[in-house]
């Protein structure tokens, strides 16, 4: 799975909880930098990112991951 794909998941659940970059960092606990590279595919979150992030957007770790060769 390329970073792309994961990305396109997490930024789908961030808008789904109406917050932009800069909400889902202070949530999550990063900076917005942080998860702008993520959505854009510059690199990939390490594993502990995963709940933080899901816990931020209110989904599931799997919605993260909604749209990728994986689970579609």
């Amino acid at each position: 799975m390329k970073p792309r794909d994961y990305l396109k998941g997490l930024r789908r659940c961030r808008e789904a909880a109406k917050l932009t970059q800069a909400d889902l960092a202070k949530a999550a606990g990063t900076s917005r930098q942080c998860i702008q590279k993520w959505e854009y595919g510059r690199c990939w979150p390490s594993a502990e990112w995963i709940p933080k992030l899901a816990a931020a957007c209110d989904c599931r770790m799997e919605d993260l991951y909604e749209g990728t060769e994986e689970t579609t």
